[in-house]
């Protein structure tokens, strides 16, 4: 049965969809303090790396590339995929390991960094996005490498302002509210991204930017249950079945039903982390009206079966996680 045809007036707001069901869980690593000259190397990490530059002058260069990133007071840089970068000064310093720094324990976990050779100064606040389902590598995975802010909003920086204010202030709390302000600085960050994009941009964040694939993505994200047909999600959104395929083609970089089936599973993996609900409850709440058909599609994207998945899963306390 088909699913009904919604007008394409319904609300749509497919970024915080994809955050709230992805997880967003951000933390500050550390404030730093350098002093010109300097210049520190971090490796690699599971995450999105931020840096908000505080005051002063900064140059990110990335290993992979090595061209350098000139940063100014205010300014906000994520690195999506977490790769390994060295932050330096307007002059540089001796490279060395952001792990040899002088770093002392401050409030709610957070190091304090102070280096360099006692010349101008430069504050960095640095921190690390988790997305808890590797979902959310369809997210992270179409991001640029770098994504910079270079004017952050008034909201951005009333943010900031409340993050350095929490670490200054040693409160009882200071974790969990330093937690959901940086979760903050992440939707800020892609949201600024977002409406700096160019009209028909591709990859996922440009998708969102188009009203009406971002609209049938939110329809996706809200009714995995529903029997959706490329046709249906074209006349939810106004549009022509062959024109909506190839739009969402180009701009999130896979067909519509294949970002159903990934989006499918996903849900299904948080489903099946609870031994109570059995395999048929979850299809039926992924919209699969026969288990086979279920088992089949969860075995596509995930490379064995529900039960085998659940099974590994209940002996090594995995994540519910998606392949990449």
């Amino acid at each position: 049965m088909s699913a009904p045809i919604l007008p394409p007036t319904v609300d749509s707001d497919a970024l915080s969809e994809l955050l709230s069901a992805l997880r967003l869980s951000s933390s500050v690593i550390s404030r730093a303090r350098f002093t010109a000259p300097w210049a520190v190397h971090t490796d690699p990490v599971p995450g999105a790396l931020f840096h908000v530059v505080l005051s002063g002058p900064a140059v990110l260069t990335r290993d992979v590339d090595r061209a350098p990133i000139r940063l100014e007071p205010g300014e906000v840089v994520i690195l999506p995929g977490g790769c390994a970068h060295v932050m330096a000064g307007a002059e540089r310093g001796p490279v060395v390991p952001i792990s040899v720094a002088r770093t002392v324990p401050g409030p709610a976990g957070v190091g304090l960094v102070d280096h360099g050779g006692g010349g101008g100064e430069t504050r960095i606040l640095c921190g690390l996005f988790r997305l808890q389902h590797k979902a959310a590598e369809g997210l992270l995975s179409m991001l640029p490498p770098v994504l910079r802010v270079k004017r952050p909003s008034p909201t951005l920086k009333a943010t900031l302002a409340l993050v350095e204010a929490e670490l200054d202030a040693h409160r009882p709390g200071a974790e969990a509210v330093l937690t959901r302000l940086c979760d903050l600085v992440f939707i800020h960050a892609l949201r600024a991204h977002v409406a700096a994009l160019p009209a028909h941009a591709e990859g996922l964040l440009g998708a969102l930017g188009d009203a009406q694939i971002a609209e049938s993505m939110t329809l996706m994200h809200r009714h995995p249950d529903r029997s959706w047909t490329v046709g249906d999600l074209a006349d939810a959104v106004g549009l022509s079945r062959s024109s909506y395929a190839e739009r969402f083609s180009a701009l999130v970089g896979t067909p519509p039903m294949q970002y159903l089936l990934r989006w499918r599973v996903h849900v299904a993996l948080g489903l099946l982390a609870d031994p109570r609900t059995s395999t048929i409850e979850v299809a039926e709440a992924v919209g699969y009206s026969s288990e086979d058909a279920f088992v089949r599609a969860f075995r596509r994207v995930m490379g064995q079966t529900p039960a085998a998945w659940r099974k590994g899963w209940s002996a090594a306390g995995l994540s519910a996680e998606l392949p990449a």
